[in-house]
């Protein structure tokens, strides 16, 4: 007996066929041949199923794929033994694992580069500095100062400073009597005294720390400067 699937893949034939009342001293076998009905290289999984009957199968076809050449045969061998009185039903599938393959184009990266093809690629190319858009201000940054113009400087701005903190003070006082006694004309004129001075201290501060750049004094230009706003 032969069973083909209708995409004639594969065929089974059936060689042996136990034709008595299954008994289970007795040697019952199904013999199948399947043949792979393809011209080329194919790969079926096999499958069973079976209700009052235990099965023994081969290794071979318990595994995911079995491989077939081109129009190979094979023949297993299936024992069947009963387990209870009445009918016994036994399936098989067959499914075919058709092999799919993709082509793609690959490229590998370079892990390194010789350096005569780094001197060559060099020799190709002209590689050119980019240019500054911007114009660089020397006076920006540095200010030549001698020693005692930066003195003079620093002596200044110790004034300025003392000038603030009085007059801040004056302005901050918690003594409400003498909040009392100030008309707003002359809390504004404290207040505009005090702004402009801190633009004065600022102002010293910034050319000192240039003066100080100058003379190469970085400790007293980088303490000054963290104090700018």
């Amino acid at each position: 007996m032969e069973i083909s699937d209708p995409d004639q893949t594969i065929s089974l034939n059936i060689t042996h066929f136990p034709q008595n009342l299954l008994i289970p001293s007795n040697d019952n076998k199904i013999i199948i041949q399947a043949t792979n009905r393809f011209n080329k290289q194919a790969l079926f999984k096999f499958a069973f199923e079976a209700e009052n009957l235990n099965l023994n199968i081969p290794d071979e076809l318990q595994k995911d794929t079995i491989e077939f050449g081109p129009g190979e045969s094979k023949t297993v061998e299936i024992k069947l033994t009963p387990i209870v009185d009445g009918f016994g039903k036994l399936s098989m599938f067959v499914n075919w694992m058709k092999i799919v393959e993709y082509t793609v184009k690959v490229k590998k990266v370079r892990n390194s580069i010789v350096d005569s093809q780094i001197n060559n690629i060099l020799q190709k190319q002209t590689l050119s500095a980019s240019k500054f858009t911007d114009d660089f201000n020397l006076d920006d940054f540095i200010i030549k100062m001698t020693k005692d113009e930066i003195k003079q400087l620093e002596k200044e701005l110790e004034k300025k400073k003392k000038e603030y903190e009085s007059l801040h003070l004056e302005n901050s006082t918690n003594d409400s009597d003498k909040k009392r006694k100030k008309n707003k004309d002359s809390i504004e004129e404290i207040e505009i005294d005090e702004m402009g001075l801190s633009s004065e201290i600022e102002d010293i501060s910034r050319k000192l720390v240039k003066g100080y750049l100058s003379n190469k004094d970085l400790e007293k230009a980088l303490e000054l400067a963290l104090e700018l706003p």
